[in-house]
């Protein structure tokens, strides 16, 4: 299964975090959560296998980005 999703940044304060806006809606991003983790939390079907990054089942296309803000 593939999923995409549109990544932004709110505008930078210590209490900000980042959102991604998909089909389904928007997903905050808890500090310390992995994208994978707020995605699962918010109900996306993303296939995955280890959790951890390491095997790459989870990886996403990303539509769109604010480039200034992605690291």
């Amino acid at each position: 299964m593939t999923s995409t999703a549109l990544a932004s940044n709110p505008p930078a304060t210590d209490t900000a975090l980042p959102r991604l806006h998909t089909a389904r809606g928007k997903v905050e991003i808890r500090a310390g959560e992995t994208l994978l983790a707020a995605l699962l939390r918010h109900g996306h079907p993303v296939e995955y296998q280890c959790r951890s990054g390491y095997c790459g089942a989870c990886r996403l296309t990303v539509d769109a980005a604010d480039q200034a803000k992605v690291h």
